[in-house]
């Protein structure tokens, strides 16, 4: 690792998150958001018809994610909703897959990540990600935009597949502090209540703003408080420790899976290499434990904190600021890494 030293600045540990639990303001997710390309496929620059191999183009290409749906549709006083949470969400883009390829990875996946804005605060997500079927129409409109010049067998080949490709689709809930633990809990329950409205196609099947409004608008608790909010049929329960006991971390079980995956001496050097604002590059397999990873390693920065840029998973669009000549956090998985 190599970077530039400079000073060293003092201060609580996770203070933008930690002062944000202080205030009856700050409600327990800032936004919903639902993220997916079921409106549309919009090809993302890396691919390009003339560059597929043998075998569907659809099934090859990577599309770019939007945000579908939010909720609430104004801005929150202060903190602006980031559409760019779309990206955090699918790293890598968006790949379509087949029916069978979908039932075989019928479990939705929970993973998390960190927005840093420009003037440094920043916002703490959540996201559970499964598979859909994609609406005919966007898949005949998408090869009609993408593969004009390609022969009629060919489309007519892409057209085919309608009506057996599915598109992941993500729930997405954003906070202003890193309470991991209980926003992941939120988004599978939140999955639960989406199952249960009935036909996809329905706008019944949505969930409503009613049923989204104890998340949006209950207070997060004080230092050494819980709060439980009512979602569906279940209670989920937010916790921040009290400020007295550092360093901790809001997310959990992280502390453990930071040990879990490196031993003591590496951890120590990651430490240093993070108190002398070094370039500091994470990479794991599991998606999930890179965030996990880096809130512990802040953490055990106390009473210092980290004020540079600090990246949760790097979407393969942004690989280009690995080379910035600043110190940085940046936590890559496997896939954009190769």
């Amino acid at each position: 690792a190599s970077g530039v030293c400079g000073q060293v600045r003092p201060g609580p540990p996770k203070a933008s998150a930690l002062m944000a639990c202080a205030s009856d303001a700050s409600p327990i997710a800032y936004y919903y958001c639902e993220v997916g390309v079921r409106e549309r496929l919009a090809l993302s620059r890396t691919s390009r018809p003339e560059e597929r191999t043998e075998g569907s183009f659809l099934l090859q290409a990577r599309f770019e994610p939007s945000v579908l749906r939010r909720l609430p549709l104004e801005e929150r006083p202060g903190v602006r909703f980031a559409p760019e949470v779309a990206m955090f969400c699918f790293p890598h883009g968006v790949r379509l897959v087949n029916a069978s390829v979908a039932a075989a990875n019928a479990i939705p996946k929970v993973t998390s990540f960190v927005l840093t804005a420009s003037d440094k605060s920043r916002m703490y997500g959540a996201c559970i990600v499964w598979y859909e079927p994609l609406p005919d129409g966007v898949v005949q409109a998408c090869v009609d935009e993408v593969m004009p010049e390609c022969d009629g067998v060919e489309r007519a080949a892409e057209r085919a597949l309608a009506g057996e490709l599915h598109a992941p689709e993500a729930i997405c809930l954003l906070s202003s502090a890193p309470i991991f633990e209980a926003l992941n809990s939120c988004c599978r329950q939140l999955f639960r209540m989406r199952l249960s409205g009935g036909d996809p196609a329905s706008t019944e099947y949505m969930l409503t703003e009613a049923s989204l409004r104890p998340l949006l608008t209950t207070p997060l608790p004080d230092y050494g408080g819980r709060v439980d909010v009512p979602l569906g049929n279940v209670s989920i329960h937010v916790v921040i420790p009290p400020a007295n006991e550092l360093p901790h971390t809001m997310a959990g079980r992280d502390f453990l899976l930071l040990f879990e995956c490196l031993d003591v001496s590496s951890v120590i050097v990651l430490w240093a290499l993070l108190l002398a604002e070094q370039k500091v590059l994470l990479q794991a397999r599991q998606t999930h434990v890179l965030t996990m990873a880096a809130e512990s390693l802040c953490a055990l920065l106390f009473p210092f904190s980290w004020q540079h840029v600090y990246i949760p998973i790097l979407p393969a669009s942004l690989l280009d600021i690995l080379q910035a000549p600043v110190p940085f956090l940046i936590r890559i998985d496997e896939e954009v890494l190769g």
